[in-house]
């Protein structure tokens, strides 16, 4: 099920708004298994637990987006999108837990100024944080993806960037583009990815459309 709305202020405000709710019978979740009785085996030389892909019961997906933008003038804009999304999962007990596919809440924000064949785009893009009892079972029991809490239990910390981009075009077709990304530096992993982000870096890029 999905509802949205769109809000137009003269073209000088526009609001987008889209809720959706998702509702799944028999989802597909990895779960502790059993092989002739056996919970675990050796793996690549290794004691290991047994997981298998099994029918979770029910799950609820639901969430939002949202968007902006204002035209200040006709050369000066500000964007802006915002995500968030929840849900759980229902196990054989009755229980609710959260379930893998959800990741934390992100968005970014953009003002760009644009005058003739130049444009410049100074963003932001951020990350909301998901605490140990965020994460879905299965996502606990891999702390080398993750962060530790005072605890010493694995969270995915949130995180932002700021970020600054230019773009000139020489002719219709041909046109450069250069991009400073994480002007701070700050070091952060992207929801269970397991790999740190690259720190500030520049990208500098020529486009010729035939």
């Amino acid at each position: 099920m999905v509802k949205g709305a769109t809000l137009n202020f003269e073209n000088a405000v526009r609001i987008d708004i889209t809720g959706y709710m998702t509702f799944l019978e028999d989802a597909l979740v990895r779960r502790y298994f059993s092989i002739n009785g056996q919970t675990e085996i050796i793996y690549q030389g290794e004691l290991s637990t047994i997981q298998a892909i099994q029918n979770g019961g029910k799950a609820e997906i639901y969430g939002f987006e949202a968007g902006l933008e204002i035209n200040f003038t006709k050369n000066l804009q500000f964007t802006s999108q915002y995500n968030y999304t929840g849900g759980y999962q229902l196990e054989e007990d009755g229980s609710k837990v959260a379930v893998r596919h959800v990741a934390p809440q992100f968005g970014n924000g953009h003002l760009i100024w644009e005058y003739k064949k130049l444009k410049l785009d100074a963003y932001a893009n951020y990350n909301g944080q998901f605490d140990y009892e965020d994460l879905a079972p299965e996502e606990r029991n891999k702390a080398y993806l993750y962060a530790l809490d005072k605890n010493g239990n694995p969270y995915s910390p949130s995180w932002y960037t700021l970020n600054f981009g230019a773009q000139y075009k020489i002719t219709k077709a041909f046109q450069i583009n250069t991009t400073l990304e994480n002007i701070t530096n700050q070091r952060y992993r992207t929801y269970s990815s397991g790999i740190t982000a690259a720190g500030v870096n520049f990208i500098a890029a020529i486009s010729y459309k035939f």
